[in-house]
């Protein structure tokens, strides 16, 4: 769909092509060659998965595009994977040093973030512009590293201007080109949000468990039930802050006379999409995962468009060098990886 508006800018659908089952039989294939090949091949694995992602991404006709080469992601996981066993050896027959090394994990964590999120956008393109990352680590620190400790001690009374201040960094700080992103996030909105997922939990779990409370010790039956519908009402509290949220951050960013962004995700399709993958991912023993990425980005697309302006027309790619592979192999080793979808 075109639709110009007032400010000669034109709404354009993300066009999402990708296909659940082609997906799956590449994720497979590569999985397999990958274990082949002692996980070597899970180098180039990674490339081709993105880049079919990627390649099956249309805004106004054109594709977005994965650069990255396998060879940088292939030097990164071998020291990630050193890493790695180092750390395991240290807990097996070191276990006060592997304390340590957790420690000095946690410490560099926030320099990993700053690295994978400068390598993944500067190797992604779009009408041959690069995307890019301006944070600095001293201010990733800041926001990975003492906010949460804040927000923690502030026992969960300050987390949603912790997760406010997180997400105006990554945001804020993003490029296309030499051009920055601007965000017009509200603190208050993320508090609303907070607030109206635990209504959202709260209010199901007080009606519920006065109907049940004297069934718990005659019924083990019924007490398994309860857990498990407490667990389905945490997922259900949790989808309604992640679709408020997701919607009031896309639909704050711009990049002032190059594009600007919409949402309209509802709670509804977002929810069982992603309760149907968890069921789906569970008892396929993840074999389904990548009919499962598949799905949730049809439905994150689908609900997303973006408005270009005639400026785009004239921005050249902006002369960054591009970062290292380490950050983002390491960070995702120590699943402290990061999802912009």
């Amino acid at each position: 769909m075109d639709v110009s508006n007032k400010n000669d800018g034109t709404l354009k659908d993300i066009i999402f092509t990708a296909g659940k089952w082609q997906y799956f039989k590449l994720w497979v294939v590569n999985m397999v060659l990958s274990i082949l090949s002692l996980g070597i091949y899970s180098a180039w694995a990674k490339v081709r998965n993105t880049q079919y992602i990627y390649g099956h991404t249309l805004v106004d006709g054109v594709r977005l595009e994965y650069l990255a080469q396998p060879l940088q992601i292939l030097k990164g996981r071998i020291v990630a994977l050193l890493l790695l066993l180092s750390y395991i050896v240290c807990t097996i027959f070191f276990p006060l040093f592997s304390a340590l090394i957790s420690l000095i994990i946690y410490a560099v964590y926030p320099l990993l973030m700053v690295k994978a999120l400068r390598f993944n956008l500067r190797h992604t393109s779009y009408r041959k512009v690069r995307f890019g990352f301006s944070g600095s680590t001293k201010s990733a620190y800041f926001n990975f590293l003492l906010l949460p400790i804040l927000g923690t001690l502030s026992l969960g009374l300050a987390m949603p201007w912790v997760l406010f201040r997180i997400n105006q960094f990554i945001y804020g700080n993003l490029l296309y080109g030499d051009k920055k992103f601007e965000i017009n996030i509200k603190c208050r909105v993320f508090y609303k949000a907070v607030i109206i997922s635990i209504i959202s939990f709260l209010v199901p779990i007080a009606v519920i468990a006065p109907l049940l409370w004297g069934s718990f010790s005659d019924n083990p039956i019924i007490l398994i039930g309860s857990i498990y519908a407490s667990y389905f009402i945490a997922f259900l509290a949790f989808s309604v802050y992640s679709v408020l949220i997701r919607n009031h951050i896309v639909n704050s960013l711009e990049v002032k006379d190059i594009m600007s962004f919409k949402s309209n995700l509802g709670f509804g399709r977002y929810f069982w999409t992603v309760f149907s993958n968890l069921i789906m991912i569970i008892f396929s023993v993840g074999l389904l995962f990548p009919v499962a990425r598949v799905r949730m980005l049809s439905v994150l697309y689908s609900a997303t468009q973006v408005v270009l302006y005639p400026g785009i027309e004239e921005l050249s790619s902006s002369s960054n060098e591009l970062d290292s592979a380490l950050g983002e192999e390491v960070s995702s080793f120590f699943d402290a990886g990061l999802s912009l979808s």
